[in-house]
């Protein structure tokens, strides 16, 4: 009787033993518990550089210990510097400034980062321009790894501020992009001699510090904006040799510092404005080979 008493004794406490391994066991896989993760990896690839507003959204590739890919849970993101890149909580990256900064996701115990680059928006412009006009099959394209201070045809002042681009015969293609009307320190900028296509951009009428603006011998169309009259301080205004039609804006009236005003060899037609006349400090009006009508105004007598 005592054996069997026994017997049963040491059966139960085996089983207990054996139901406690198991509650452990389970315990290990339990949902229920914090997940600490194996790794932490941020999964979208950064761009080289990102321009002021430009945004990315980030994803995260959860490992457990034994490696297999597990759905994220709450995740943690931070920005070393927001004044450059800002991070929402869904990972949503946003370009605040020019500089470096690094995004950091944190799940649990793990953490992946990754590292920003945003130029400033000169940068951008002539990134943009490059772009837009077939860098890469220029004749001598800009090396973009470098500081755009460097690159050919780039002039800056003291300030490190584009004030030329100087790009002449380089087997530019495509059109000006408006951006450029973004440069607004720009003094010159000379792309005679390309392949350019496309209108004239409006936006070019900002450029309020543009002494020379050279777009001839290429194979611009449409009408010359009237925005370039807005462009007080130019001296020199070549746009012959292109495709240009319609009227000579009157408002190229207003640019009483042009010196020399190229717009032969297009198909431009209609009277010429009077308004040209007021152009006291020209020296050079080259209007021959487009299909002007009507008599030469009599403000433009000194021409003659």
């Amino acid at each position: 009787m005592l054996r069997g008493t026994a017997h049963k004794a040491d059966q139960r406490r085996r089983t207990a033993i054996l139901l406690a391994c198991a509650t452990i066991m389970a315990c290990a896989d339990d949902p229920t518990q914090p997940f600490e993760p194996a790794t932490l990896t941020i999964a979208t690839d950064p761009p080289g550089v990102l321009a002021v507003g430009d945004t990315i959204a980030l994803a995260l590739e959860l490992r457990d210990r034994h490696g297999r890919s597990v759905p994220t849970p709450s995740v943690a993101w931070e920005s070393d510097d927001p004044e450059v890149v800002e991070v929402g909580p869904d990972g949503r990256v946003a370009a605040a400034g020019p500089g470096r900064a690094a995004v950091t996701a944190t799940v649990g115990g793990a953490s992946a980062s990754a590292q920003f680059v945003v130029a400033d928006p000169e940068w951008a412009v002539l990134l943009t321009f490059f772009r837009a006009t077939g860098g890469n099959d220029w004749n001598r394209p800009w090396d973009l790894h470098s500081h755009y201070s460097e690159w050919r045809g780039v002039t800056v002042d003291s300030a490190g501020r584009v004030i030329g681009i100087h790009l002449r015969d380089n087997n530019l293609t495509g059109s000006i992009p408006p951006e450029l009307g973004d440069l607004t320190h720009l003094q010159t900028l000379n792309l005679y001699g390309n392949n350019l296509t496309g209108r004239i951009p409006p936006e070019l009428g900002r450029l309020d510090n543009l002494r020379t603006l050279g777009l001839g011998g290429n194979r611009l169309g449409g009408s010359i904006p009237p925005e370039l009259g807005d462009i007080a301080d130019l001296e020199d205004l070549s746009l012959i040799s292109n495709r240009l039609r319609g009227a000579i804006p009157s408002e190229l009236g207003n640019l009483t510092n042009l010196r020399d005003l190229w717009l032969g060899s297009n198909e431009l037609s209609g009277p010429i404005p009077p308004e040209l006349g007021r152009l006291g400090n020209l020296g050079v009006l080259h209007l021959s080979g487009n299909e002007l009508s009507g008599p030469i105004p009599p403000e433009l007598s000194y021409f003659v």
